[in-house]
């Protein structure tokens, strides 16, 4: 991890991730069909905002070291 920006994004979307780990169980936070707060519903939000910030960690573009300092779509003519 090279920069301070890639650990925040990398942390946030574990840490969402792992709020969303914990609300998966729905007959522990499913506090009752019409009640307001669903933790299901905080699984799906928890899920989505850390895939969200994993996929802004990983289209951050890297220079490839060992091959003459070319991004991967340099190397590949790709894009």
């Amino acid at each position: 991890i090279r920069k301070l920006t890639d650990g925040f994004l990398l942390i946030t979307a574990v840490a969402f991730m792992g709020i969303a780990y914990n609300f998966q169980d729905d007959l522990k936070y499913c506090i009752s069909p019409t009640s307001a707060f669903q933790g299901h519903a905080v699984w799906h939000s928890c899920m989505a905002i850390g895939v969200g910030f994993f996929y802004l960690f990983l289209r951050q573009e890297r220079r490839i070291q060992g091959d003459g300092g070319l991004t991967w779509k340099e190397r590949t003519g790709s894009g």
